[in-house]
């Protein structure tokens, strides 16, 4: 849940420290913001995470111990990177929870989500934050992030601001921690999805050395990322691996996920596919399920020979429109992944090592903002295309909902007993 409300502040505009409040009521007691960049700068109520569910959660006595704070690239008044850091007496637990991707932030798509490539890589770990990371060529022989991924990092050590405008230190606060004395189970849990799911798992890894005055002391570091692309070569994977072995946790009924430093992604999720299983261009299977449970990449069978062109997903077939010359769905589609998958193979990135994938169902339950009486927004219920697919719409709609909605699932957690961060003020 937390890595989830980490999110919240992409629903708003508003400057690095404007963001950063919001997120401090969306976490915790909630209350009214002003969205001074809103349409008629409308007044929010924010629901607190912690105030409203708390009572739920594991331990029932979480509080926000760092941040929250946001980075924003020049100004742009978005949510560019996120993160906060919330404690559990009981559980003597810390939660290190960090954004995905923003929608509306340029900068992520452009620079922390699309920099990958065989000049697009950084040796790991970053040893210089003083400033951001140039990319390099790539190399198995020593681990490496992408660009991306190491532009992500340094943000989140060097760059977070708060809501009094002062730049924090995560590392100078995490370093300092120490196990509460006669404790047992003491935990640092890294956690984002999708670009945060690519995030955590490396700064986990990044920190881990300075993490001494917990680790020595009988604390674990551990980390739980969801739905995060590929953030490194090969080398990056294995050592990932050997460091952070499956780590079994207590869980709710109906909960998939029973231990941690084990990244999960859907299996009908594109996102988790880039960079290593973007496509297969083998096109030697024979039965075609969705999803398959044969192919590890997301898209497979691009047959460019059929008439219409095809291609298939991990959801749906796509096909060229013949009577259109412009909706060519399956080449578009096709070249996309096909050049994605060239970036990814020649910067011999590879999935972190212990990922394990699941498989969700449909209908699968989703916050619909133009559904419920007056178009208000409602919970609605969406379920796959059942025959072959000639434009973009349906298909997209599909990667956007899975890629969200599917791994409440996975989690054992009913969306619509969620609490919503926003709604209008009354």
């Amino acid at each position: 849940m937390f890595s989830w409300v980490s999110n919240a502040a992409s629903n708003v505009t508003g400057t690095a420290p404007q963001l950063a409040q919001f997120l401090s009521l969306a976490f915790g007691k909630g209350g009214s913001w002003t969205w001074t960049l809103g349409p008629g700068s409308p007044t929010l109520t924010v629901n607190g995470l912690i105030d409203s569910m708390g009572s739920q959660l594991i331990g029932q006595d979480w509080e926000i111990t760092w941040g929250p704070a946001v980075y924003q690239n020049n100004d742009d008044n978005e949510a560019d990177n996120a993160l906060v850091v919330v404690y559990s007496p009981s559980q003597d637990s810390y939660v290190v929870a960090m954004a995905g991707t923003n929608p509306a932030s340029a900068f992520d798509w452009v620079l922390e989500d699309a920099k990958v490539g065989p000049k697009a890589m950084v040796d790991f770990p970053l040893t210089d934050l003083s400033a951001p990371p140039v990319g390099g060529l790539t190399n198995p022989l020593v681990q490496q992030v992408t660009l991306g991924t190491a532009t992500g990092i340094y943000n989140l050590l060097t760059q977070m601001v708060d809501q009094n405008g002062d730049t924090l230190d995560l590392a100078g606060y995490l370093t300092a921690l120490k196990p509460a004395s006669g404790h047992s189970g003491s935990k640092i849990i890294f956690t984002g999805h999708s670009l945060g799911g690519a995030l955590s798992p490396t700064l986990a890894y990044q920190l881990l050395p300075s993490l001494t005055s917990w680790t020595t002391n009988g604390g674990s570091v551990c980390a739980m990322p969801t739905a995060g692309p590929t953030p490194g070569n090969g080398m990056f994977a294995l050592k990932w691996g050997l460091h952070f072995g499956p780590t079994p946790v207590t869980s709710n009924t109906g909960n998939q996920v029973t231990t941690l430093n084990t990244p999960i992604f859907d299996v009908q999720d594109v996102v988790p596919c880039a960079w290593a299983h973007v496509i297969d261009l083998i096109d030697s299977y024979t039965t075609i399920t969705y999803p398959n449970p044969a192919c590890q990449a997301y898209f497979y069978d691009f047959n460019t020979k059929s008439v219409p062109v095809t291609l298939q997903t991990q959801t749906m077939e796509l096909a060229n429109e013949e009577s259109s010359s412009t909706n060519k769905i399956a080449t578009y589609f096709g070249g996309i992944a096909t050049a994605a998958q060239g970036l990814g193979t020649a910067a011999l990135v590879a999935r972190l090592l212990n990922t394990k994938g699941l498989t969700g169902s449909f209908p699968l339950t989703y916050w619909n903002k133009t559904g419920g009486t007056g178009g208000t927004g409602g919970w609605s219920q969406y379920s796959l295309p059942t025959s072959t697919v000639t434009t973009s719409g349906p298909f997209l709609d599909a990667v956007a909902l899975i890629h969200v909605w599917h791994y409440f699932q996975f989690f054992g957690i009913d969306p619509t007993q969620v609490t919503r961060t926003i709604q209008p003020a009354s």
